[in-house]
């Protein structure tokens, strides 16, 4: 994993508006793809890349020891088990590289495919945000998924491959 830097742009263009990608990340208040890009990369100092999986980490350090994070994998559906390690590889890197205690993010109810990649990836569902969002003028629930760091670690080992 490396730190986004701008010349990784035309990658995370690539990314982000796979058209894939860009449907299961999208809500109303996003008019374009492209619009949704330059809202990402406003962000960019919390933004890593996994070029070679072609996956866009996205952190936010919440307090001392919690991160919120999102993860962008395109074509997500061509191979499960690279997206499956992926994933795992990128929680592995924030809680070996940050004092991230534990990791969280919402994901649209609606989307089994995405629900079904992070339990796989060790998350938990820690809770339901009702209403949590709009898409296409319709709401829709939020799952509230989260894994601890020692939680993870039982699972897949503390030391990543990629520091």
């Amino acid at each position: 994993m490396k730190r986004l830097d701008i010349r990784d742009a035309g990658l995370v263009t690539e990314i982000i508006t796979d058209r894939s990608v860009y449907a299961t990340a999208k809500d109303d208040s996003v008019t374009d793809p492209y619009s949704y890009v330059i809202g990402v990369l406003k962000d960019s100092l919390n933004l890593w890349l996994h070029p070679e999986e072609n996956t866009l980490v996205m952190f936010r350090q919440m307090n001392g020891i919690m991160a919120e994070m999102h993860i962008v994998i395109k074509d997500v559906g061509n191979s499960r088990s690279r997206s499956r390690a992926s994933c795992i590889e990128s929680c592995k890197w924030l809680f070996d590289n940050t004092k991230t205690e534990k990791i969280v993010s919402m994901i649209n109810a609606e989307h089994l495919h995405s629900l079904a990649l992070a339990f796989e990836c060790g998350m938990n569902k820690e809770g339901l945000i009702v209403d949590g969002m709009q898409v296409d003028g319709k709401k829709v629930d939020l799952v509230l998924i989260g894994a601890t760091k020692e939680d993870f670690n039982k699972l897949y080992g503390g030391a990543s491959c990629h520091q």
